[in-house]
């Protein structure tokens, strides 16, 4: 493998790790701002039938 094709490689995964680090930072930047302005509330979660083949 030449340098310039390590180099391209390189780059390209820089490019995703970047993306990826962007994601989550919006992540826990909406994760902040709705546990400062958000109301707990009790939830019922429920399983999904069609997942488990079917089955109630």
């Amino acid at each position: 493998m030449s340098t310039a094709d390590t180099v391209v490689m390189a780059v390209f995964a820089a490019c995703g790790g970047c993306v990826m680090a962007l994601a989550g930072l919006t992540g826990l930047r909406q994760t902040r701002r709705i546990e400062r302005t958000g109301v707990r509330a009790w939830a019922l979660v429920k399983p999904n039938p069609e997942a488990r083949g079917g089955e109630t």
